[in-house]
């Protein structure tokens, strides 16, 4: 191989593939650099087996051929003064001229795993800046969650899906991408995402989802996400209640105002707060029972509401100190979901203009 090189394009293809692809001591491959020639493309191409990135960089090929780098033996670019350099190389060694001169070791490529970065089939796909919103958009805290990370599914043909969760919130957001088509639901890790989100943030650039992976392209660089694979709970039944009638809409304050003095009311007890629904009520029934004497303390608080469809569960017990908590964080208008046979619900914050939920644990009475 025998490749003329411009030297600030060289050191910042070195600083992208750094950025994105990180040395792993247990994986060898992480450690190195292919550089590679097509026709008169110069091409730079990293990878730990999540993430492989190529950057495309001009100059002159006189000689094509593929040679691998050894990350570490590159103090040799910061010496680079010239705008542009010569590097020449076989399998005896490679050689850099320039302002200085080096002599090297390089790897035979004959190894490196074969990277698909072919995307010329690929027709639909989203710009930096509306993936960057979805990805605002259904952020949850994953906090000590095994399922650190983005599924991505398309249970309609044409329909994009993003969901995250933390086995207490679930948020979700979706639009329509002609052809989308995903067999199954597939998971990015949060540690791909977060190297590349500052990525999708700032710059512009194109996503495309296929059921191999994901790819980020901009004008001289893709970048190719493999997925994960841990399966993302199938959240299928949530959809199937938001669906159902089992549903009510209040508004926050009005419902935290009286459900705090319920909270009060129970002070430390381990008790439930039945909600109980009629045709334009909800009444909040909280009951003390004192284990020394035959006594019970009930409050009933009622609450007008406007219930537009029937529903066929009547009343379901919750905890009411973990429900205002939930009420505090959530905008004006709240929709509380549950499945008919009361175990589980959420709440829906619907002025927040996401879907974001929040599981609750329904209670026996």
């Amino acid at each position: 191989m025998k490749i003329i090189v411009n030297s600030n394009e060289f050191k910042d293809a070195l600083d992208t593939l750094a950025t994105y692809v990180k040395p792993f001591k247990n994986i060898g491959i992480s450690n190195e650099i292919l550089i590679k020639t097509s026709c008169d493309h110069i091409m730079l191409i990293a990878t730990d087996l999540d993430i492989s990135v190529r950057v495309i960089i001009s100059g002159v090929v006189k000689q094509s051929g593929s040679y691998l780098l050894q990350k570490k033996e590159l103090n040799w670019v910061k010496y680079l003064t010239d705008k542009s350099f010569s590097l020449e190389a076989d399998n005896n060694g490679c050689l850099i001229n320039g302002n200085c001169n080096f002599n090297l070791n390089v790897l035979n490529s004959e190894g490196y795993p074969d990277i698909n970065f072919n995307t010329t089939k690929l027709i639909y796909g989203l710009t930096f800046y509306d993936f960057a919103i979805m990805l605002r958009n259904v952020s949850v805290s994953n906090g000590d969650s095994i399922y650190k990370g983005l599924s991505l599914q398309s249970r309609t043909k044409g329909k994009l899906e993003l969901a995250m969760t933390d086995n207490i919130k679930f948020s979700y957001t979706s639009c329509m991408l002609p052809d989308i088509n995903l067999k199954k639901p597939v998971f990015i890790s949060d540690t791909c995402l977060e190297r590349v989100r500052d990525l999708i943030e700032s710059k512009q650039g194109a996503v495309f989802v296929t059921e191999d992976c994901l790819y980020l392209i901009t004008d001289n660089m893709k970048i190719r996400i493999n997925y994960s694979n841990l399966k993302f709970p199938n959240y299928s039944f949530l959809f199937d209640m938001i669906n159902n009638n089992n549903r009510l809409v209040f508004n926050n304050t009005s419902l935290a105002r009286q459900l705090k003095r319920h909270v009060e009311f129970l002070k430390d007890n381990e008790c439930s707060t039945i909600f109980e629904f009629s045709t334009d009520e909800l009444i909040l029934i909280s009951t003390v029972k004192n284990p020394n004497i035959i006594e019970v303390d009930t409050r009933r608080t009622i609450i007008n509401l406007d219930i537009k469809v029937p529903m066929k569960v009547k009343s379901i017990a919750l905890n009411p100190k973990y429900v205002l908590d939930l009420l505090f964080n959530l905008g004006t208008t709240v929709e509380l979901h549950f499945t008919e046979d009361r175990k589980t619900c959420c709440l829906h914050d619907l002025s927040s203009g996401i879907s974001l939920f929040h599981f609750l644990a329904a209670k026996k009475f």
